[in-house]
């Protein structure tokens, strides 16, 4: 039997959200729902950064024999428009609270394509071979800069991929 995987986004828990085929807002509080509230004001000067974004895949049914090669990437075209950058990092597979600095290790998520994707099993290597969160979490932040134009962005699409035998 194939797999079943979902996508977990985790806010003030590690438990996190089914965000699976759904949306992760960035702003500027620590949850994960879908609303207008907490936007990211535009800075008169500098940057802002919204609460950062932590995902994680979880199998809900367990692959015949394994998966593993877990890989995360984007389009590689941003349209969120100038003064706004995504940024994305492996944290491994320990979830730390989410918050406004800067995270570590930060990558333009727009850099990260099929081609040079986020290696999502670096640090969580063994192979997924039963039901449960695995793999490692892909931290994500929006930074927002004085020359950000105000409004409403498009949406993005963040793909994952990975090996199921």
């Amino acid at each position: 039997m194939a797999a079943t995987i979902k996508i977990y986004e985790c806010s003030s828990s590690v438990a996190g959200t089914d965000k699976t085929s759904s949306t992760v807002r960035f702003k500027l509080a620590d949850d994960v729902t879908i609303d207008t509230n907490d936007p990211i004001t535009i800075p008169s000067t500098g940057y802002k950064r919204s609460y950062s974004k932590q995902l994680r895949l979880y199998c809900d049914t367990a692959p015949d024999t394994q998966i593993d090669n877990l890989k995360a990437y984007s389009d590689g075209t941003s349209g969120f428009g100038t003064g706004i950058v995504t940024n994305g990092s492996n944290v491994g597979g320990t979830f730390s609270a989410n918050a406004t600095p800067a995270i570590a290790d930060g990558t333009d998520l727009f850099a990260k394509t099929s081609v040079d994707p986020f290696d999502i099993d670096a640090v969580h290597t063994a192979a997924v071979t039963a039901t449960g969160f695995f793999g490692d979490i892909l931290k994500l932040q929006c930074v927002v800069a004085s020359s950000a134009t105000s409004g409403t962005k498009v949406a993005e699409t963040l793909t994952y991929a990975y090996d199921e035998i």
